[in-house]
């Protein structure tokens, strides 16, 4: 409703009304598409594969842990599967993959256990930026007996 000169009120017509809601949906719509033309590139997907390098043939490896952290907030870890060399899925917490910090960790009672470089995980990851920050570090390396060794931790971009 409107008010006349006169101050009486005039109804509007219901073709007006209608009129006003199309020109808003329209509006709506319009700002909606826009939006997501502005919006982040289409996020893409990749898998890192990590290895754990005791340094010698002679040293073997039973248990490990690691920790990931992607720290530009651009890359979530949607997945986490065993490597070639340990066959059962690693320990993580499923919380953990919701942040940008995971705990990754596996053990094997085997009798052989695996020596040299060893791949012990995979860990899928949706990136939505071209520029993630990924870092790992080695909390713990050990040998059957449950003594810590020494190695290094290092990942290549998998298939």
């Amino acid at each position: 409703m409107t008010r006349t000169a006169a101050g009486t009120r005039k109804r509007r017509s219901p073709r007006g009304l209608l009129s006003g809601l199309f020109g808003f949906a329209l509006l709506a719509a319009l700002s909606s598409v826009c939006s997501q033309a502005q919006s982040p590139t289409t996020p893409t997907f990749r898998t890192l594969e990590f290895f754990v390098d005791l340094g010698s043939v002679e040293a073997e490896l039973a248990a490990y842990q690691f920790e990931f952290v992607e720290s530009a907030q651009s890359a979530v870890v949607v997945g986490i599967e065993a490597g070639r060399d340990f066959p059962e899925t690693p320990y993580y917490d499923p919380k953990a993959l919701r942040g940008s910090r995971v705990i990754v960790a596996a053990y094997t009672l085997a009798a052989e256990s695996t020596r040299g470089k060893c791949h012990v995980a995979t860990l899928h990851l949706m990136e939505t930026s071209a520029d993630p920050k990924y870092q790992v570090d080695l909390i713990v390396a050990a040998n059957a007996e449950g003594t810590p060794t020494t190695a290094t931790i290092s990942w290549t971009e998998g298939q």
